[in-house]
């Protein structure tokens, strides 16, 4: 689910701009990933920009990221790190793709689509 989930296969946010909700969701999801791991001291930028899909994190700068994590570090510190898991699951279980299985086209003989 995690690879999915950062290759930004199961978010369906639009192009254009994400919603501050959807923003406020991202960085609870990060907040998680950061609490599942078990670690006691607050997120880096660089691990917040691993625990956001590349996509979606290029449409802000890194700081304000950061912040909105930490925000949620407070809300998810009390977990213990499988209540994070489950947590992060419960919540990207409820994303329209997930379930979904992908597959990368290598060629098409057709030519409206490109490969």
């Amino acid at each position: 689910v995690l690879p999915d989930y950062l290759k930004a296969l199961l978010s369906v946010v639009p192009q254009s701009k994400a919603s501050e909700q959807q923003l406020q969701q991202l960085a609870k999801l990060a907040a998680l990933q950061h609490r599942a791991k078990d670690t006691v001291f607050l997120p880096t930028i660089g691990e917040v920009q691993e625990y956001v899909p590349s996509q979606l994190y290029i449409r802000q700068p890194p700081q304000p990221w950061l912040n909105m994590v930490t925000q949620h570090m407070q809300q998810v510190s009390p977990l213990s790190p499988h209540q994070a898991r489950a947590q992060f699951l419960g919540l990207v279980s409820a994303f329209p793709m997930f379930g979904s299985s992908f597959f990368y086209i290598q060629s098409s003989s057709n030519i409206s689509i490109l490969a």
